[in-house]
């Protein structure tokens, strides 16, 4: 029976652990260095993590330490399938992460503007563009094409699909929140759609973007959400047989 107990209280132990996960700390100030000199000042980094109240500061950078670049803009220009370049009069730039980690959340920007003066602005990391038929209104959807009884993500639109397009060199902006659910490859769909008239919708634009999403949440998550049908379903079980197996075979022994 001590065996029973210490395995039953190794399983509650780890479902509680699984429950308690601590999000990574990110830093909430950046700081950008324009002079050697500075490669001698103390940095002040914080981290914040909100379950934990966890705080870490002061990060000295030493002298010849090699500083984190930003992250570049890398534009890759898209041609438009859906419509003839004559009938193109702005532009769409989007920016979807195409490595994802299982269970943690990415944002994904969509911007359409009449000019690219400004479509690029706090972008950095790979963004797609091509050129797209403009009209006052315009409706922007992010799309898994898997399977309905089978996702590979969970979509959260931060604005309405449809929006008014600004004027001139103004940027009319669209974000979603991607959540990975499942590992494995599979594709994010950007559909965007002219409104004629109020009422007529038109598809003008169609994209996908490979997504590669890697396991390394899906076990903790498993486990901390499953723990109890777990400890119901197989490791009780196998408990009684375990130790029913073993009453059996010692009275064979006598």
């Amino acid at each position: 029976m001590k065996l029973i107990s210490y395995i039953v209280l190794i399983i509650l132990l780890i479902g509680c652990r699984g429950k308690r996960e601590i999000t990574k700390p990110t830093p909430v100030d950046v700081v950008e260095v324009h002079d050697i000199n500075e490669l001698n000042k103390i940095v002040e980094l914080e981290y914040v993590i909100d379950e934990a109240n966890y705080v870490e500061s002061s990060m000295i950078v030493e002298e010849g330490r090699e500083l984190l670049e930003p992250e570049v803009l890398v534009i890759t220009e898209v041609s438009n399938n859906r419509v003839s370049s004559s009938t193109t009069g702005g532009h769409v730039a989007y920016k979807i992460p195409t490595e994802m980690t299982v269970r943690s959340t990415y944002q994904v920007i969509v911007r359409i503007s009449k000019s690219r003066v400004h479509i690029y602005e706090n972008l950095n990391g790979d963004v797609k563009t091509s050129t797209i038929p403009i009209t006052e209104t315009m409706e922007v959807k992010v799309i898994d094409p898997s399977p309905s009884d089978n996702k590979m993500f969970e979509i959260i639109p931060d604005n309405q699909p449809i929006q008014l397009v600004e004027d001139n060199e103004d940027v009319t902006q669209w974000t979603f929140n991607v959540t990975p659910v499942r590992s494995g490859t599979s594709k994010l769909k950007v559909v965007i759609s002219i409104i004629k008239n109020g009422v007529m919708k038109e598809v003008v634009y169609e994209d996908e973007v490979t997504v590669k999403t890697d396991v390394t949440k899906t076990v903790p998550f498993f486990i901390a959400t499953y723990w109890q049908w777990l400890l119901t379903t197989l490791i009780i079980p196998f408990i009684v047989w375990f130790v029913k197996s073993r009453k059996k075979e010692d009275k064979e022994e006598k």
